[in-house]
């Protein structure tokens, strides 16, 4: 079964409720459909990617990501959690240039 991939994009202070809990959600989906608790064609494959491969979060959690990368166009969706790290991110023209252009291509 073909699987749509999400991204949870993390970064520096990202608070970890944020994007544990979510993961943990989207993740989910393949047991919930192969013990026919839900009805959907397919499946999430999610992975929490970021621009480093070591983030400290906001309450000092160390992640490594699934991957590390900037360029979101492989995913079919992306979660952008919160934490005071985002503020960095709104500075950061690369980054908002490949979150806009993966917003044109999936409106």
């Amino acid at each position: 079964m073909d699987a749509r991939r999400v991204a949870i994009f993390i970064f520096p202070g990202v608070e970890e409720p944020d994007f544990v809990g979510v993961c943990e959600v989207l993740a989910s989906t393949r047991d919930m459909i192969d013990q026919n608790e839900i009805h959907v064609d397919v499946p999430l494959e999610v992975e929490d990617v970021a621009t480093h491969d070591l983030i400290e979060c906001a309450n000092g959690l160390l992640v490594h990501p699934h991957g590390v990368t900037d360029n979101l166009q492989s995913y079919e969706l992306v979660v952008m959690p919160g934490g005071r790290g985002v503020r960095a991110l709104m500075k950061d023209s690369n980054f908002l240039t490949n979150l806009f252009d993966f917003a044109k291509k999936n409106a």
